[in-house]
């Protein structure tokens, strides 16, 4: 299991003035500061889809994480949940059958475990939960580290 993600608050590693400062600027980059969020909404995504989108968005608003390239892997996100929707309501009318078949609620729970699987890694990867808003961060402050290869050489 990989190590949980600190943000520069929590973090006990000592670090050179500009390794903080380069941290600090990306995690602020992924804070709420941004202006609105642009994104164009696939036309193929339809239903429910269309109201996670909208619900997403809004969430977002103001955060430097979703641009234009990431209108198509949102929308892929937004149709995951409600294709998960649609197994959790087959789950819910399976269960409360008056003979519910057993080898159908395996079966169905087996795809929404699955789905799940598929939402947690969307949503990690869209910055949609807090470690992946952190390791985002830690990317982007490793990247301005590597601009001055010579930063660390004389310390503060």
């Amino acid at each position: 299991m990989p190590t949980p993600v600190k943000t520069s608050d929590a973090m006990s590693k000592h670090m050179t003035r500009d390794e903080k400062d380069a941290r600090l600027a990306a995690e602020g980059t992924v804070n709420p500061d941004r202006g609105e969020v642009m994104l164009k909404k696939p036309t193929w995504l339809k239903g429910k889809g269309k109201k996670y989108w909208t619900s997403i968005i809004e969430r977002m608003e103001g955060t430097a994480i979703l641009d234009d390239l990431d209108a198509e892997m949102l929308a892929i996100y937004c149709s995951q949940l409600q294709e998960r929707d649609a197994l959790q309501s087959d789950l819910t009318a399976a269960r409360t059958e008056d003979e519910p078949d057993m080898d159908v609620i395996l079966a169905i729970t087996k795809q929404l475990n699955a789905k799940d699987a598929k939402i947690r890694d969307f949503a990690n990867d869209l910055g949609c939960t807090p470690s992946g808003r952190v390791r985002l961060a830690q990317r982007r402050a490793a990247k301005a580290a590597e601009s001055d290869p010579n930063g660390d050489l004389f310390g503060d």
